[in-house]
Protein backbone atom coordinates (compact mmCIF):
# COMPACT_ATOMS: atom_id res chain seq x y z
CA UNK A 1 0.00 0.00 0.00
CA UNK A 2 2.86 2.40 0.81
CA UNK A 3 5.23 1.48 -1.85
CA UNK A 4 1.86 2.10 -4.33
CA UNK A 5 1.22 5.63 -2.98
CA UNK A 6 4.76 6.76 -2.92
CA UNK A 7 4.99 5.91 -6.42
CA UNK A 8 1.94 7.71 -7.92
CA UNK A 9 3.65 10.74 -6.19
CA UNK A 10 7.02 9.98 -8.00
CA UNK A 11 5.17 9.46 -11.17
CA UNK A 12 2.96 12.68 -10.74
CA UNK A 13 6.10 14.80 -9.84
CA UNK A 14 8.26 13.35 -12.99
CA UNK A 15 4.38 14.64 -15.04
CA UNK A 16 5.04 17.81 -13.89
CA UNK A 17 9.31 18.43 -14.73
CA UNK A 18 8.23 16.94 -18.08
CA UNK A 19 5.84 19.19 -18.52
CA UNK A 20 7.88 22.34 -17.12
CA UNK A 21 10.89 21.43 -19.26
CA UNK A 22 8.59 21.07 -22.30
CA UNK A 23 7.36 24.98 -21.42
CA UNK A 24 10.85 25.76 -20.56
CA UNK A 25 12.44 24.55 -23.92
CA UNK A 26 9.46 25.91 -26.00
CA UNK A 27 10.50 29.65 -24.49
CA UNK A 28 14.20 28.82 -25.32
CA UNK A 29 14.10 27.96 -28.95
CA UNK A 30 12.50 30.49 -29.77
CA UNK A 31 14.78 33.70 -31.79
CA UNK A 32 13.96 36.65 -29.84
CA UNK A 33 16.26 40.34 -30.71
CA UNK A 34 17.37 42.02 -28.67
CA UNK A 35 18.17 38.99 -25.99
CA UNK A 36 15.66 38.06 -23.31
CA UNK A 37 16.82 36.80 -19.83
CA UNK A 38 16.47 33.12 -21.36
CA UNK A 39 18.65 33.16 -24.33
CA UNK A 40 22.38 33.42 -22.95
CA UNK A 41 21.14 30.75 -20.58
CA UNK A 42 20.25 28.92 -24.20
CA UNK A 43 23.47 29.61 -25.73
CA UNK A 44 25.61 28.73 -22.04
CA UNK A 45 23.74 25.66 -22.30
CA UNK A 46 24.05 24.54 -25.77
CA UNK A 47 27.84 25.21 -25.52
CA UNK A 48 27.81 23.39 -22.30
CA UNK A 49 26.57 19.96 -24.26
CA UNK A 50 28.21 20.23 -27.44
CA UNK A 51 32.02 20.41 -25.27
CA UNK A 52 30.88 16.72 -24.47
CA UNK A 53 32.60 14.95 -21.26
CA UNK A 54 34.10 15.32 -19.04
CA UNK A 55 31.04 18.09 -18.51
CA UNK A 56 32.36 21.57 -17.11
CA UNK A 57 31.90 22.18 -13.91
CA UNK A 58 28.60 24.60 -13.18
CA UNK A 59 28.76 27.30 -10.66
CA UNK A 60 25.69 29.31 -11.02
CA UNK A 61 24.26 31.67 -8.18
CA UNK A 62 21.41 35.03 -7.84
CA UNK A 63 17.87 34.23 -7.85
CA UNK A 64 16.32 34.02 -11.39
CA UNK A 65 20.10 32.53 -12.40
CA UNK A 66 20.19 29.97 -9.87
CA UNK A 67 16.44 29.01 -10.20
CA UNK A 68 16.19 28.95 -13.94
CA UNK A 69 19.58 27.78 -14.47
CA UNK A 70 19.58 24.66 -12.29
CA UNK A 71 16.25 23.41 -15.22
CA UNK A 72 17.71 24.89 -18.08
CA UNK A 73 21.72 24.05 -17.34
CA UNK A 74 22.08 20.52 -17.90
CA UNK A 75 24.65 18.69 -16.00
CA UNK A 76 25.03 15.44 -17.69
CA UNK A 77 28.29 14.16 -15.27
CA UNK A 78 27.85 14.02 -11.06
CA UNK A 79 29.14 16.56 -9.02
CA UNK A 80 29.81 19.33 -12.00
CA UNK A 81 27.32 22.00 -10.69
CA UNK A 82 27.37 24.15 -7.50
CA UNK A 83 25.15 26.88 -6.64
CA UNK A 84 24.03 28.45 -3.58
CA UNK A 85 21.80 25.35 -2.03
CA UNK A 86 18.69 25.56 -0.35
CA UNK A 87 19.33 28.36 1.51
CA UNK A 88 20.30 30.64 -1.35
CA UNK A 89 23.58 31.82 0.06
CA UNK A 90 24.38 34.91 -1.20
CA UNK A 91 27.97 35.45 -2.69
CA UNK A 92 29.45 31.88 -2.93
CA UNK A 93 29.76 31.71 -6.39
CA UNK A 94 33.29 33.26 -6.92
CA UNK A 95 34.95 31.50 -4.41
CA UNK A 96 33.16 28.01 -5.48
CA UNK A 97 34.57 28.86 -9.18
CA UNK A 98 37.90 29.58 -8.06
CA UNK A 99 38.03 26.60 -5.71
CA UNK A 100 36.62 23.69 -8.16
CA UNK A 101 39.39 25.53 -10.35
CA UNK A 102 42.23 24.92 -8.22
CA UNK A 103 40.97 21.67 -7.38
CA UNK A 104 39.79 20.59 -10.72
CA UNK A 105 43.05 22.29 -12.98
CA UNK A 106 42.25 20.77 -15.92
CA UNK A 107 38.43 21.06 -16.33
CA UNK A 108 36.39 24.06 -17.75
CA UNK A 109 34.83 26.24 -14.76
CA UNK A 110 31.99 28.15 -16.00
CA UNK A 111 30.18 30.81 -13.08
CA UNK A 112 26.63 32.10 -14.13
CA UNK A 113 26.57 35.19 -12.04
CA UNK A 114 23.16 37.05 -11.18
CA UNK A 115 23.82 40.88 -10.37
CA UNK A 116 23.07 40.22 -6.97
CA UNK A 117 25.15 37.13 -6.47
CA UNK A 118 28.30 38.92 -8.10
CA UNK A 119 28.02 41.90 -6.18
CA UNK A 120 28.08 39.94 -2.82
CA UNK A 121 31.74 39.10 -3.93
CA UNK A 122 32.73 41.03 -6.67
CA UNK A 123 36.54 41.19 -5.21
CA UNK A 124 37.24 37.28 -6.10
CA UNK A 125 37.59 38.02 -9.45
CA UNK A 126 40.89 39.67 -8.61
CA UNK A 127 42.10 35.95 -6.60
CA UNK A 128 40.84 34.74 -9.96
CA UNK A 129 42.62 36.94 -12.36
CA UNK A 130 45.81 36.23 -9.82
CA UNK A 131 45.43 32.41 -9.27
CA UNK A 132 43.65 30.37 -11.94
CA UNK A 133 43.02 30.28 -15.79
CA UNK A 134 40.31 27.92 -15.94
CA UNK A 135 37.53 29.78 -14.96
CA UNK A 136 34.96 32.15 -16.69
CA UNK A 137 32.42 34.30 -15.71
CA UNK A 138 29.18 35.06 -17.46
CA UNK A 139 27.35 37.84 -15.46
CA UNK A 140 23.64 39.09 -15.48
CA UNK A 141 22.45 42.77 -15.20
Amino acid sequence: MILSIWGAWVEAISKKVKENFSRMEAQLTRHVVPFNFLTPLRIIRDTILELGSPAPVLVSEGANTMDVGSSMLVQTEPRTRLDAGAWGTMGVGQGYCIAASVANPDWLVVAVEGDSGFGFNAMEVEVWWLYTETCYFYYYP
